[in-house]
């Protein structure tokens, strides 16, 4: 996270802090974060005449010193496209910067150049090096990664084509249009002044639309043009998988051209335009969350809703997800944290959180997991019980145990079930008893105050994580089983007549919607 970290044994009044004449590079495509830290002490010094390429120069607070920043500079600054430019060959461990042709040259503190003494070296018998794209090579169909202009004689220069979407790669040639290569990357000794010129074409591009019936997602494996997953470049091979949760079951896939898919990842290679429909079924539920990549942290509305709900019409109604607090006034935090793809009842005891460090002290927020998630929704029409399902684990300071509690009015709670919680993600399932048509059900997931909890620190965020919160309950529209008397008639999804349902599905079976797994 960062090249330089002070504090703990560095809290004197006469740190002295001095970044100077250094190239910081990240490596490419990566972003290296803060380039140092400083939590104590008393510092002064100064960051100047350095390249800085993918760390973020941090300001020093008033309250840990003073620092002389000037003179830095960026790749951005130096006018060139990537540090290819900056060194002889990069890309083959040479990274020798030459003066009077390397752009670091005269930006050192002294006015040589910029970087480690080894590797600048006096640049002898120059030769110029041309790049750029072939004639009648669209100007948006590429670029070209190295180094151009005065090169050193006897070095050796890496030049990497990099194609756009749309296009491929096709050669190197010279200024005459002799082929030198058709690696898209090249690498040769630079002798005598040389033009190398990048070549081209375009390629077919295909549409791929998918549509999911019945719930359930799915993902890419490789995003498309524009980091979308729409179009992409012909022969492009990908991998679609179904999502799927709780209460939803991949059945089949089915392109526009009859082609079907009953696994729940199978390959597609970009031939041609795509339009694929991906058909889930879906168990009787009532409502559920499992979305934690984005949206709202407390009043949370279902990320999934029945259509069989009651009172789905009614947006007031549409349950939510609440996070409350179960004692001690002024929790720190009003809301749960999505983190990777998951909810997270959590502190942060650092400056960075919530700006305090709480005590070692159950009295204190330190020890704080007296959250707890509610909900409420109404049950008419389900005619079995709720079955409770959500995932959880534990990952320092929180209680081990959480109690399931359901009420009918929201202040006299029954708890059915104690969860215990450890450090991996665990599936629970709970029954409600006595939940079914009823107007209104409210459940708890509520720590035990009393029973243990997790005193381990060590790291800065703790918590209980959450995911995967479903209620399930039977409704007067469930999928019905075929009956084996008389004639059997079967339709599939299209609403074609078939001999037999032997194929994963769904099936109209003697006029019953049917799934056959």
């Amino acid at each position: 996270r960062y090249i330089l970290q002070a504090g703990g044994s560095y809290t004197g009044e006469e740190n002295t802090l001095i970044i100077k004449d250094n190239v910081i590079i990240a490596p490419e495509g990566t972003t290296g974060g803060q380039l140092f830290t400083i939590s104590a002490g008393w510092w002064e010094g100064e960051i100047s005449h350095n390249l800085i390429h993918g760390w973020v120069l941090p300001e020093l607070g008033e309250d840990f010193g003073v620092l002389t920043v000037e003179n830095n500079y960026s790749i951005e600054d130096l006018g060139i496209a990537s540090v290819a430019g900056i060194f002889a060959d990069p890309a083959n461990g040479d990274f020798t910067i030459y003066e009077g042709v390397s752009p670091l040259d005269g930006l050192a503190s002294d006015g040589k150049a910029l970087g480690a003494s080894k590797w600048v070296k006096a640049a002898d018998n120059l030769k110029t090096l041309t790049i750029g794209l072939a004639e009648g090579v669209d100007a948006e169909a590429g670029s070209i990664s190295g180094p151009s202009g005065a090169v050193a004689a006897g070095t050796n220069v890496t030049l990497t084509a990099v194609k756009n979407f749309g296009y491929k790669f096709v050669k190197w040639v010279d200024a005459s249009g002799a082929t030198l290569s058709e690696e898209a990357v090249y690498t040769f000794e630079m002798k005598e002044d040389a033009t190398v010129l990048a070549v081209f074409a375009p390629v077919t591009i295909y549409n791929l639309t998918i549509n999911c019936v019945g719930g359930g997602s799915f993902t890419v494996s490789e995003a498309g043009k524009d980091g979308l997953f729409e179009q992409y470049e012909e022969g492009t091979e990908l991998m679609i998988t179904t999502v799927v949760n709780k209460v939803t079951e991949f059945v089949m896939g089915t392109e526009a051209s009859g082609e079907m898919y009953f696994t729940p990842e199978f390959a597609i290679v970009m031939n041609k335009d795509l339009n694929i429909t991906l058909e889930f079924a879906q168990k009787d539920y009532i409502c559920g969350w499992d979305n934690f990549f984005d949206g709202a942290t407390n009043s949370r509305p279902a990320d999934y809703l029945s259509e069989d709900y009651a009172l789905a019409e009614d947006s007031s109604n549409i349950p939510a997800l609440e996070m409350y607090y179960t004692y001690l006034p002024g929790a720190p935090h009003s809301g749960w944290w999505n983190r990777d793809g998951e909810g997270l009842i959590w502190i942060r005891v650092n400056e960075t959180g919530d700006q305090t460090t709480y005590d070692n002290d159950s009295t204190k927020f330190f020890k704080d997991q007296g959250y707890y998630l509610q909900t409420a929704f109404s049950t008419k029409g389900y005619k079995t019980d709720v079955t409770f399902l959500i995932s959880m684990k534990g990952s320092y300071r929180y209680y081990h145990e959480q109690l399931v509690q359901y009420s009918y009015n929201g202040m006299s709670w029954e708890t059915v079930d104690t969860l215990t919680v450890n450090g991996g993600m665990q599936d629970y399932e709970t029954v409600l008893p006595n939940t079914a048509d009823q107007e209104l059900v409210y459940v708890r997931v509520y720590p035990n105050l009393n029973g243990p909890f997790d005193m381990n620190r060590f790291f800065d965020t703790y918590g209980l994580y959450f995911d995967n919160i479903f209620f399930v309950a039977e409704s007067t529209n469930a999928i019905q089983a075929p009956k084996a008397e008389g004639e059997t008639v079967i339709y599939d999804i299209m609403g074609r007549r078939s001999m037999n349902a032997e194929h994963p599905g769904l099936y109209i079976i003697n006029g019953q919607k049917t799934l056959v797994k």
